[in-house]
């Protein structure tokens, strides 16, 4: 009687390693078979463990002082908007720690800065909306804090800046030089 190679390679001219590669398929098949089968066996089987009533006192007194941990640090947990200072202000005008006081997220606060930094002007209180990340329940809030300055009062305040500490330094200076009183002479 010929082996069960000989008639592979006969009938179907396989060669060996495909022969093996079948054998090998067709045993991975029986295998997956027999497991769907077998499967409500084995998964039906659980053993029970017992537990001491005192251990299971135990466990659930240490599950619910967790969850009380757990509430006590969410409910008391610091957050922007419980921390933040509330004023009036000028987009066109605060600066990045100004943002974080007044509750905004980090790179909400850079992204605002570097608009700015860009070139980039609020003329109207809707131009924040425009800022990519701004949420509108958080520009509900501030909404009513807006205040945005004429560009000719911003530049007003900027040149009565620059006089105020040019005549500063002049002053200064006139401490540090004296006096002198040039005339006139011929030669």
């Amino acid at each position: 009687m010929p082996s069960l190679r000989e008639l592979f390679s006969k009938t179907f001219q396989w060669t060996p390693n495909q022969i093996r590669g079948y054998l090998v398929l067709n045993l991975l098949l029986i295998l997956v078979v027999a497991f769907y089968y077998l499967q409500p066996i084995y998964l039906a089987y659980s053993p029970k463990t017992a537990l001491d009533p005192k251990e299971e006192e135990y466990l659930n007194q240490l599950v619910e002082n967790l969850n009380q941990q757990y509430r006590y640090q969410k409910s008391n947990s610091p957050s922007a908007a419980n921390h933040a200072t509330i004023f009036n202000f000028d987009p066109n005008t605060i600066n990045y720690t100004q943002w974080r006081e007044f509750g905004f997220p980090k790179f909400l606060a850079k992204r605002i800065e570097t608009y700015k930094s860009k070139g980039g002007v609020f003329r109207k209180a809707e131009d924040l909306k425009k800022i990519y990340g701004m949420s509108d329940t958080l520009y509900k809030k501030i909404a009513p804090y807006i205040t945005i300055k004429k560009r000719q009062e911003v530049a007003r305040e900027n040149q009565a800046f620059k006089q105020e500490t040019s005549s500063k330094s002049l002053k200064q200076a006139k401490q540090y030089f004296p006096k002198y009183h040039i005339e006139p002479f011929d030669l």
